[in-house]
């Protein structure tokens, strides 16, 4: 309702008198920080001149133009800001500003280079503030309204005014409209209302009476609350009730209670003190959507970085185990591959670790807890990496008890906790140290200990041991790289298992790591043993040998990886470069694919799309497997509901590759047909 239709007079007396616009001088040698700062400034009113350095200024004074503000740069050529402010501040410039208090123009350093040193000697001069070029929209603007307008601080704001005495919706509205607020009057609860569901996102303060006829303060109130939602908009009861009702008001939802007959000043505090928290507030929701939307920026852009780096390790780890696995070599050759491959895992490692940081950030790491028997999963990690120890001709050395030691556990997770840890214990113990591994059980508790005879850690650094990226990431003793992810990653896998693990160190005497988690009744399912790597390969080739295949992949090394792998084993390969082609192949294929390996991102036609127009022209049963770079479990999904079969992460490795090949074509008599499509 506007305020004229309540009441003329007041309408009359909120009207604003013309006034002369006060002066703002922007001083900056760049043209772009003072477009920035006119454009900040402009909607405000101001009368505005501007200055290319500080001569360009004070002779823009001695001609006339005379500024109640002046925003001044620091560092400008000739005369830069600290002595554009001592002149202004001089004797000579003194007569030109005898209108302002102490005959001194206020002045704001607008600088790219905020330091103590300069802070310092700006407010020594008899600066005001210092405002850094890289601020926050409107805290310019903010910070010249208060300091040429300090009885205007509420201008801007809008506040609903409920009371049924015209009397005293006058005496509040004149308190109110002095300090510049823009005040909407209701002589009810329910017009109040009516009026609050029209301006929602414009009021930012509700003053209401309790006593009122029809709607009362108290259901106006909740009604703003419950019905509207606005839980953070500040309601302040202006009542002379009692302390009963008072305590009604707070419990009904009010922000504050204002006792009649009130003081001009006590309202104008707390009307201040609610905006400036309800603000405060806004800003704060604002900030947190914007790290959310970072945050889905990062995850994006970290999900990309993923696809993107394990393409290319996927050649490099691709090659290297194909080659270890195929013909004999000399021992310095086999080294060398052995060493590719090393590093493509620890690369492969470090995109794993920051993945895994950011889904836990994100909220989305889910693990799969199962009883696992976690004295294997220690042994595992131990013959995994024994071949690190032999390298550096340590002792490496395993134990466990009789009884048993079954977890609810991510077995994936606990490996990676054991790898780390060992890793470490590995690099940073010298050549012909020892290193031990112990699993114990104590009360509930299962007990990994990962003992080693290395250079420890100091005392006072263990504190920061688990923090990311933390400084104490140093080369092994034989100079391995190190990242500062791996503890930080064995603390939150360990603890997502409700565990906890302890560390014990002396320099130069050796580190002890203590993983403990909780022990269950349940047994684990058993696992046999697993045969050797090379075992495996040769199994795995002699059974897929004959097989038809046909990979499809825009990636030409990871094309080249694939079709080496399988014509090593003793498949006929055809190759594709995106989905449109793989299908044609398939079409027209004679004999008919027995698989189809294919990569999901490929120009035109992707290998989901290329699966599914297979899968309607009638080929229904060949298998598609889906090599890809992405390892969401999201992605997985996407491929099976698009009529995949299966799904192999990247970089390739060669054993599983041909054990896929070799679980969906079982026979090599007579296979059916295998497509592997890449993602």
């Amino acid at each position: 309702m506007p305020i004229s239709a309540l009441d003329p007079a007041l309408a009359a007396e909120s009207r604003v008198p013309h006034v002369i616009p006060k002066r703002v001088l922007i001083v900056d040698d760049s043209a772009t920080s003072r477009r920035i700062v006119r454009r900040e400034l402009e909607p405000d009113g101001y009368e505005i001149a501007e200055a290319g350095d500080g001569r360009e200024a004070l002779d823009c004074v001695e001609r006339g133009f005379t500024p109640d503000l002046v925003v001044l740069d620091v560092e400008m050529p000739e005369l830069d800001g600290f002595s554009t402010c001592e002149r202004l501040y001089s004797d000579d410039f003194r007569h030109r500003f005898r209108h302002l208090p102490d005959e001194r123009v206020p002045v704001v350093f607008f600088t790219g280079s905020d330091t103590l040193d300069d802070r310092r000697r700006g407010f020594e001069l008899g600066a005001l503030d210092f405002v850094h070029k890289k601020f926050e929209a409107g805290a310019l603007a903010r910070r010249v309204r208060q300091i040429l307008s300090p009885g205007d601080r509420l201008r801007n704001v809008q506040v609903l005014l409920v009371d049924e005495s015209r009397v005293v919706r006058t005496i509040v509205g004149k308190a109110l409209r002095s300090e510049g607020v823009q005040v909407h009057e209701a002589e009810d609860g329910l017009r109040a209302f009516e009026l609050l569901c029209n301006r929602t996102t414009e009021i930012n303060l509700v003053i209401t009476n309790i006593e009122m006829r029809g709607l009362d303060g108290l259901s106006l109130c909740r009604r703003i609350r419950r019905e509207l939602g606005l839980t953070e908009l500040p309601v302040v009861f202006l009542t002379s009730a009692g302390q009963a009702q008072r305590l009604d008001a707070f419990h009904a939802g009010a922000t504050d209670c204002l006792a009649k007959p009130f003081i001009h000043e006590e309202l104008i505090a707390r009307v201040v003190q609610h905006i400036e928290r309800a603000q405060i507030a806004q800003r704060l929701i604002h900030a947190l959507n914007h790290q959310r939307a970072n945050l889905q920026w990062q995850n994006d852009m970290l999900a990309t970085l993923s696809h993107d780096m394990r393409s290319p390790l996927s050649g490099i780890m691709g090659f290297a185990e194909h080659l270890l696995l195929t013909g004999d070599r000399a021992p310095a050759e086999q080294e060398n591959l052995t060493l590719i491959k090393q590093s493509g895992q620890m690369l492969l490692s470090l995109v794993e670790d920051i993945l895994s940081l950011a889904k836990h950030d994100a909220g989305r790491a889910h693990l799969t807890l199962t009883p696992l028997d976690v004295a294997e999963v220690a042994r595992r990690s131990v013959a995994a990496l024994r071949h690190l120890a032999q390298h550096k001709r340590q002792s490496i050395t395993f134990t466990k008890p009789a009884t048993s030691t079954t977890v609810a556990g991510d077995g994936s997770s606990l490996m990676r906790v054991f790898n780390n840890l060992l890793s470490n214990a590995i690099k940073f113990t010298p050549i012909g140290g020892t290193v031990q591994v112990d699993v114990a059980v104590r009360d509930k508790q299962v007990i990994v200990s990962v003992i080693d005879s290395g250079v420890g850690i100091a005392a006072d650094s263990l504190p920061h041991l688990f923090d990311r990226f933390s400084r104490l990431s140093r080369p092994g003793t034989a100079g391995e790289a190190s990242t500062g992810l791996g503890m930080t990653i064995v603390k939150e896998f360990v603890e997502a298992h409700h565990g906890a693990i302890e560390v014990e160190s002396t320099p130069g005497s050796g580190s002890t790591f203590r993983v403990s988690l909780p022990r269950i009744s349940v047994e684990p399912a058993a696992v046999a043993a697993e045969p050797s790597n090379a075992d495996r390969h040769a199994e795995v080739r002699r059974r897929v040998r004959g097989l038809h295949v046909l990979v499809a992949d825009d990636n030409p090394v990871n094309q080249a990886v694939a079709k080496a792998v399988l014509a090593n084993a003793g498949c006929t390969v055809t190759t594709a470069s995106d989905g449109q082609t793989a299908f044609n192949s398939v079409i027209s294929a004679s004999p008919a694919f027995d698989a189809i390996f294919m990569d999901v991102e490929m120009p035109g036609m992707d290998g989901l799309d290329a699966t599914r127009a297979l899968r309607s022209a009638g080929f229904p049963s060949v298998p598609v497997i889906a090599l890809t770079g992405h390892a969401a479990g999201s992605d997985r999904h996407r491929c099976l509901e698009a009529g995949m079969n299966e799904f192999i992460e990247k970089p390739i490795n060669p054993t599983v590759l041909l054990e896929m090949l070799s679980n969906l074509c079982p026979t090599a008599d007579a296979p059916p047909a295998a497509i592997a499509m890449d993602r």
